[in-house]
């Protein structure tokens, strides 16, 4: 089946004004009857032409995504945390270059829908303290960035830091040298 351009922009508006942002491409062919390589390509055309932006191979967002979005498909199980979440809780200052996550996942860069991602592993015993949003919380991404990058080179903006949960997060599931890292950096 032939679908063309002012179809596609009727079935777009559709989905949007029920509330879709993201789509499953499977829903795509079930409404546009097209065969799995019809739709790949008007896909791509669609993409091309700034309708859509392609979330893997699975997934469509056919609105403006942010990237809260495009990780609760693309990144799952994940949650966004390091740079980006302290970013975004104004504990640091610079903005970073990538959307940074954390996930069960072996280690992946990806850029999608605009934004650069970067997904980093981490074990079972450390995947907690996100909202429902898939953010981290500040003391969480905190922990999380010293952990995986052994490093840490921002200055804090301590007062949106709660030291409690901060010390009770690291205390309970991290190893003793984050422990040691983290009163370095909070005496500082």
């Amino acid at each position: 089946m032939r679908v063309g351009l002012k179809k596609w922009i009727v079935i777009l508006r559709e989905l949007s004004s029920k509330g879709y942002k993201i789509v499953p491409v499977q829903t795509l062919m079930e409404i546009t009857k097209m065969s799995r390589n019809s739709l790949k390509v008007a896909l791509w055309r669609l993409e091309k032409i700034g309708l859509i932006c392609r979330i893997g191979k699975k997934w469509v967002c056919i609105e403006k995504c942010s990237p809260e979005d495009i990780v609760k498909v693309a990144f799952q199980p994940g949650y966004i945390s390091m740079e980006w979440a302290l970013f975004k809780s104004n504990v640091i200052d610079q903005a970073p270059y990538s959307v940074t996550v954390v996930w069960l996942k072996p280690r992946r860069r990806a850029r999608i829908c605009g934004y650069k991602f970067e997904a980093h592993k981490i074990s079972e015993k450390l995947f907690f303290g996100c909202d429902k949003n898939m953010i981290a919380y500040p003391e969480k991404a905190l922990l999380d960035l010293i952990y995986i990058r052994k490093r840490f080179g921002y200055t804090i903006n301590v007062e949106y830091i709660d030291t409690n949960r901060l010390l009770e997060y690291a205390a309970k599931r991290y190893p003793k040298w984050v422990l040691k890292s983290l009163n370095i950096l909070i005496r500082e």
